[in-house]
């Protein structure tokens, strides 16, 4: 499973056996809500995070989604950075 996230909202997201299978999912959603450019922010098997403020961003994967969204805010390094999407699977 994977996010994909435009510059600003939607966020999709699409499972997958694979994980390119899981990045076209996520980016035909993603086009389908929005007509903003669509790209992967993070790919993972157990969890996942996506972190932005106005000019930064950051992700993370990892086992736990307290673990991952942490490591998220950090990458983003803004002190405006918020959690847009968390998820474990």
């Amino acid at each position: 499973m994977m996010k994909s996230a435009s510059a600003r909202l939607p966020t999709a997201w699409g499972g997958g056996n694979s994980k390119g299978e899981a990045e076209r999912n996520a980016m035909k959603f993603c086009r389908d809500a929005s007509k903003n450019k669509c790209e992967v922010v993070v790919t993972y098997q157990q969890c996942g995070a996506y972190a932005s403020s106005r000019k930064y961003s950051g992700s993370a994967s990892g086992a736990s989604e307290q673990a991952v969204k942490a490591q998220a805010i950090r990458e983003c390094g803004d002190r405006a950075c918020k959690i847009v999407v968390a998820d474990c699977n």
